[in-house]
């Protein structure tokens, strides 16, 4: 699985048998595109980027995503424009961004046709190569979290008595790519974690460290590994909901935020700039237009699934290839989940 388990326990709960959760997946990801209803097109009227409103998406996010993933004028000399009405969006307004088809302006009214700035997004896959089972180093790892957490940040529920034979519903989510040790020199990694690569055994246990992880239960585990929802940390740490996720136990984008205030430590804290790249990720899916090629966004889950089902193997090129639109590789061995 994507996560690490609560406990030795997991043995009944929640295996790979079942594999139901990835064709409704696939259908919920294709209504999404649908349904979007803000579509921001370029100079030739082909559309770069889209959401879907359902009441959470502000005017100063949608500005500040826009300029995340697009190379804009530094300045902030540009504006979004309705093309019904021809009027400007201001960018500091804190309401709802309208329904409607938008392009991108410069201050001289030219509509403009960004290129995007993340060009080469790295994919998080968290399965191990040779396990399919947590290893020691998880178990330590997740009783470290326990302790840290003491509930899921997401549902704010507690973790059961310790005593407690069943622990299996909440899990050790982690946050960004678990990959081999020798890609700590890549300059995206490099870019990601300045400073926090140093070498590859650093970088290895940066990605199995506190840092890159918190206790969250398995619904809401589930669909943040698919990106369905994610942690805007520059907006108070916001729960931004891009897929409607009422029915996985997750709170409403705008009334639910991840639940940082009982941590008293920063050095042991999930590290902002891993949630930063996770939100990043969630935006180039969601955000960007790309609904030709969504369908290889494929979530570490269901690559465990094919591998278990013998459908590929872990030589495969899904595991191996660069970055783009496939996962990147796991950890090995113990390294990894």
């Amino acid at each position: 699985m994507a996560t690490t388990p609560a406990g030795p326990s997991m043995e009944t709960a929640h295996e790979f048998e079942e594999d139901d959760s990835d064709d409704e997946f696939d259908e919920l990801i294709d209504h999404y595109y649908e349904r979007r209803n803000i579509l921001i097109l370029n100079a030739q009227d082909s559309i770069i980027a889209g959401l879907e409103q359902r009441g959470t998406f502000f005017v100063r996010n949608v500005y500040r995503w826009l300029k995340t993933l697009y190379l804009l004028p530094e300045d902030d000399g540009w504006f979004i424009r309705c093309l019904s009405d021809g009027q400007i969006v201001p960018c500091n307004s804190h309401i709802l961004f309208p329904i409607g088809s938008f392009h991108i302006v410069s201050k001289d009214s030219l509509v403009l046709s960004p290129s995007r700035k993340i060009t080469h997004p790295l994919y998080r896959c968290l399965v191990n190569l040779d396990h399919s089972r947590p290893t020691y180093l998880d178990e330590d790892v997740f009783q470290e979290i326990c302790r840290r957490d003491q509930r899921c940040l997401i549902t704010g529920w507690n973790l059961p008595d310790p005593r407690r034979q069943f622990k299996d519903d909440f899990f050790c989510a982690r946050i960004f790519p678990l990959m081999p040790p020798s890609r700590f020199a890549d300059p995206l990694v490099q870019e990601l974690l300045p400073g926090s690569a140093e070498s590859a055994e650093a970088f290895a246990q940066l990605m199995q460290s506190p840092s890159n992880a918190f206790i969250c239960s398995y619904m809401p585990c589930e669909v943040f590994n698919a990106y369905w929802f994610s942690i805007d940390v520059d907006d108070d740490y916001r729960i931004v909901q891009f897929v409607d996720c009422q029915n996985w136990n997750v709170p409403v984008s705008g009334s639910g935020k991840l639940l940082v205030d009982s941590w008293s430590e920063h050095a042991t804290r999930p590290s902002d700039a891993l949630l930063r790249a996770h939100f990043q990720q969630a935006l180039l899916r969601w955000l960007h237009n790309d609904p030709a090629e969504h369908q290889e966004y494929l979530t570490a889950t269901k690559l465990a699934f094919r591998i278990q089902d013998q459908e590929i193997t872990s030589g495969d090129s899904a595991w191996i290839q660069e970055p783009g639109s496939q996962n990147a590789p796991s950890l090995p061995l113990s390294h990894c989940t």
